[in-house]
């Protein structure tokens, strides 16, 4: 999710078949949506198009593609979920939150924060650290519009360099 800037239902629903390891490229085109009377556990989930429904094709730093190579199995079939539970399930992100998450923050000595912020922090980080304009930052997002990305990210562009007197 941080390295790509995906919202949870994107990630427990990313398939094989999004995964170009040659060309190093991921398409996000689904989810794992919570059920519509908002359960979380892997049997009540619902396949849908993203929050956008929009189709986005994001790059594959060496790292995750080495990553992905340690996760796929020979056997893996390309409508199979690239990350399941340890029996292999539709993963309930309130128990990735409670079972995972929280130990893995306090292990890095991190404040609690909710897992989807790891898409700001990507998209804050990008747009601060690397100059990504607005439209950039919105494809990554998966966002047609940079509306919603000025509005919650303008706010770091062209910040002012004052002179040392």
């Amino acid at each position: 999710m941080l390295s790509l800037g995906l919202r949870p239902s994107e990630a427990i629903g990313l398939r094989w078949q999004h995964i170009d390891l040659d060309r190093k490229q991921v398409t996000i085109s689904e989810t794992m949506a919570r059920s519509e009377d908002g359960k979380t556990a892997g049997y009540a989930r619902q396949r849908k198009p993203t929050k956008t429904v929009n189709v986005r094709t994001l790059p594959l730093r060496d790292h995750l593609v080495t990553l992905f190579q340690g996760r796929r199995s020979p056997e893996s079939q390309p409508d199979d979920l690239v990350f399941t539970t340890a029996r292999g399930c539709v993963i309930d992100d309130h128990n990735f939150r409670e079972r995972v998450w929280l130990k893995t923050c306090k292990q890095a000595g991190i404040k609690y924060r909710p897992p989807y912020t790891t898409r700001h922090t990507l998209l804050s980080h990008g747009i601060e650290y690397k100059g990504w304009s607005l439209p950039q930052a919105a494809q990554i997002a998966g966002h047609t519009s940079t509306r919603m990305v000025a509005e919650t990210y303008g706010h770091m562009l062209d910040r002012p360099q004052f002179p040392e007197f």
